[in-house]
């Protein structure tokens, strides 16, 4: 470029331009590759999980919708009651839970030898977790709550949880956490979260995701 108008800039206009693009493709090279650090800042433990409240991730919330074999973790007392005050309470608040079907025994036991038995220090066993949620979830079913709750089974554990919050819509997220087969302690898992606004494409997918495994899903008592 500096050629075709080198009539017009002098030479040491030019020179000065031509070592200030030399600097700057030497100060380039010398920044570290941020390829590690920006892979770090998708995939997570549940340490960043932890940072934000369940209750935080609830505010102003429309519809919630989990998948987990047991949802133990998740499905705490006090995050029951954040979906009862928050969601629950508006009329247009909506609540999906899918579980791990507790009468799928093969299914149970296929998915302990992975979340029991592929972890060194579990503090926690499918079988009455899964028990545990699933008396939680009836007595939500019986709540007189303006929204709507409705939970089922699924007969096998595709190897990851979700947890949405108003999936369709530009404010909304979406985490996935994947169980892998070995670890160390279930804080150790790696999730990714994702929104419309940072993925639609893949936001799409998993939000696809969950609506197939509903889908899939039986009612209890059928």
């Amino acid at each position: 470029m500096l050629s075709l108008v080198g009539d017009v800039l002098s030479q040491r206009l030019q020179l000065t331009v031509v070592l200030a693009g030399v600097g700057l493709l030497v100060f380039r090279i010398t920044l570290p590759d941020r390829r590690a650090a920006d892979v770090d800042a998708v995939l997570q433990d549940r340490t960043d999980l932890d940072s934000v409240p369940v209750s935080a991730r609830l505010a102003g919330a429309r519809e919630v919708a989990v998948f987990a074999p047991s949802g133990i973790n998740l499905l705490s007392s006090g995050t029951c009651e954040a979906l009862r005050s928050q969601v629950l309470a508006r009329a247009d608040g909506k609540v999906r839970v899918l579980l791990l079907d507790p009468s799928a025994a093969e299914a149970v036991r296929v998915a302990a030898r992975q979340l029991d038995d592929g972890l060194e220090f579990s503090v926690e066993s499918l079988e009455p977790s899964l028990r545990t949620v699933v008396s939680r979830m009836e007595m939500m079913r019986n709540w007189n709550v303006p929204g709507s709750f409705e939970y089922r089974f699924i007969d096998f554990s595709p190897g990851f949880s979700m947890f949405t919050v108003d999936p369709g819509t530009n404010n909304g997220s979406l985490i996935v956490e994947f169980h892998a087969v070995h670890g160390r302690h279930t804080g150790t898992r790696m999730h990714i979260s994702l929104n419309r606004s940072s993925s639609n494409r893949w936001n799409g997918y998993w939000v696809e995701q969950f609506e197939h495994l509903w889908e899939l899903g039986r009612r209890p008592g059928s």
